[in-house]
């Protein structure tokens, strides 16, 4: 699994960076692999509806980079349903003794 650590703040390396080095490095300590994208410099608004993102948004945002490497994190995820499936087996166990 791969944790996205955006940073909103406008400095890159101040507070912000700091509590999400140290989430990050829980996280890595975990096993969990992380990595940083820093937007705060960028202006990002609401999104206005244009549909444009497909392409090139026009606040200056590589929508379509972005959502690609969310979906192959989330494509790395396991299903909902093998988790439960899993859990009801687990406790099934549990139960028989």
């Amino acid at each position: 699994m791969k944790v996205l650590l955006l940073n909103g703040s406008p400095h890159a390396k101040g507070c912000t960076y700091t509590a999400l080095a140290e989430a990050a490095g829980a996280l890595e300590a975990a096993g969990v692999e992380t990595e940083f994208v820093h937007i705060g410099t960028k202006a990002i608004r609401g999104c206005i509806g244009c549909g444009k993102c497909a392409q090139i948004c026009p606040q200056g945002i590589d929508v379509p980079d972005v959502m690609r490497r969310f979906s192959e994190e989330i494509a790395k995820l396991p299903k909902w349903a093998d988790i439960c499936r899993e859990r009801a087996q687990a406790q099934a166990r549990l139960e028989k003794g």
